[in-house]
């Protein structure tokens, strides 16, 4: 349990924050706590900096006392605002802890992109001397949250088996070999990885602050990324570079940019971000070829459907379906979601409320196959190639695969210690791929739920894994703003 608290230096309640602080350590841990005024290493980009810490945390504390001012809000430039946003496009449970007789502010006096505030149920401190009973009963719900956590069991899913996969699972060291086009190894047993197939291709850092998305191109030449800096960047991630990643071009997009994609034709980029826009790119232009606008706070997710003709877009309060092929206005559907994935025509969405919602692209109404899944927070959704299974992830730590219709009986594949952010289905469905804030990155037997290998090489947690049109190739974004790619060979002999 990692906490993040976010507060102003000038603020009147100051005066509690070390105390509340050192309750919070007493529950959670020492190095668990963040609190940017002693955290920061000297020298290090304060932004940066932050903006991994947030995505690092399970928790973040909005500190709201007597001079919190929340005018400075509407400041690109505030600090309070980076956190706040961050920790609404990253799906984090964020409280809002009243001090010293604060009590909550008016949606008026607040950006509408961080209304949602006002909506989440508050901590209220008292004034001193009452206030440290109500700094332990804090502290208290953290412990209990702690002990309430216990590590979950995978069932033996009663799915089909596969045949042979051969793989490279990972490097024994943080900076990898960033060969290319070796010879891919003997097929092995997937049970038993070989320790001399482990090998990165590459490994790079390419943003200042969080990687947040990756994407291949559907030739497999370029792989898209996108950051908390703003950037979009095309990466050359053929096999004919053997060095290291090389960036193609960079463009440009107001603040973080969450998520990016290809179209299925491979002409264009899309991306959407912290400045409410989607954009659609022509690879070598640095101007968008069209901006478009009407979601009311951070694009959280952009995917394409499979035939190009529908764009999806999700934030916290809405999901967009854009028709490309004609100047018709969007359908906008009234719910939010953090994840997106498209089958054929199908769409399937999830948020942090635990719903998996199914729609009908072409209509925008969901279909009786959307469900609940288990109560948890879930952040990363896929569907099976074949389109008849879905596998999601979340802060229970599992990736669970089922069909929609029936997905209380759904498979739970366990092995990550923290909350998983992404998964990702293999081209020909034999691997499923999942990103953990643990840091790693693991590779399961989409059919037996058996952990084939666990990829190392990110020093912080994995955003987004994606994999090559071909399978061959594995890529990740993390929170150190790096892109990794592992080869893999999942064919069969």
């Amino acid at each position: 349990m990692r906490i993040f608290i976010s507060y102003r230096r000038t603020d009147l309640a100051m005066y509690l924050v070390d105390e509340l602080r050192a309750e919070l350590v007493s529950a959670v841990g020492e190095g668990n706590v963040f609190l940017d005024i002693d955290n920061v290493p000297p020298g290090v980009d304060f932004r940066r900096h932050i903006a991994q810490a947030v995505d690092d945390a399970d928790t973040v504390l909005a500190v709201i006392g007597p001079s919190w001012q929340p005018d400075r809000l509407f400041r690109h430039t505030d600090f309070v605002r980076t956190e706040l946003l961050s920790a609404a496009e990253l799906n984090k449970t964020v409280i809002p802890v009243l001090i010293g007789g604060r009590e909550m502010p008016p949606p008026a006096d607040l950006p509408p992109e961080l209304e949602w505030l006002v909506w989440r149920n508050a901590f209220t401190v008292a004034p001193p001397p009452r206030h440290r009973d109500d700094l332990r009963r804090l502290a208290d719900h953290f412990r209990r949250s702690i002990e309430a956590t216990e590590p979950v069991k995978a069932k033996a899913p009663r799915l089909r088996r596969s045949g042979p996969v051969v793989l490279s699972p990972e490097t024994p060291t943080s900076e990898p070999s960033s060969r290319l086009g070796t010879t891919p190894p003997p097929r092995s047993s997937p049970s038993a990885p070989r320790d001399g197939d482990r090998r990165m291709l590459v490994r790079r850092v390419v943003h200042d602050g969080n990687a947040l998305s990756v994407s291949w191109s559907p030739d497999g030449r370029w792989l898209a990324s996108s950051g908390a800096d703003g950037l979009v960047n095309v990466i050359v991630a053929s096999p004919s570079a053997a060095d290291s990643i090389a960036v193609r071009s960079t463009l440009r997009q107001r603040g973080h940019v969450s998520s990016v994609a290809w179209s299925p034709d491979g002409s264009r980029l899309v991306s959407g971000g912290s400045d409410r826009s989607i954009r659609l790119w022509n690879l070598d232009d640095p101007t968008p070829a069209r901006t478009m606008t009407g979601h009311r706070s951070a694009v959280l997710a952009v995917a394409w459907s499979s035939d190009g003709a529908l764009l999806a877009s999700a934030g916290v309060e809405q999901v967009r379906l854009w028709p490309l092929a004609t100047p018709a206005e969007p359908k906008v559907l009234d719910f939010g979601a953090s994840a997106l994935a498209w089958s054929g025509t199908t769409l399937a969405t999830v948020g942090p409320d635990s719903s998996v919602r199914i729609i009908d692209g072409p209509s925008g109404k969901p279909t009786m196959r959307s469900f609940h899944a288990a109560g948890s927070r879930l952040f990363g959704v896929a569907w099976e190639p074949a389109g008849d299974r879905l596998c999601v992830g979340g802060d229970d730590r599992l990736v669970r695969v089922g069909q929609p219709g029936r997905f209380r009986s759904a498979a739970r594949f366990a092995g990550h210690t923290d909350y998983v952010r992404c998964v990702a289905w293999s081209p020909d469905g034999r691997l499923i791929a999942s990103g953990s804030a643990d840091r790693s990155v693991r590779l399961w037997d989409a059919s037996s739920g058996e952990q084939i290998a666990k990829l190392t090489g990110n020093t912080h947690g994995v955003r987004c894994v994606a994999w090559s049109p071909d399978g061959t190739r594995l890529a990740s974004a993390a929170n150190d703003g790096a892109v990794c790619i592992w080869t893999t060979s999942n064919t069969l002999g």
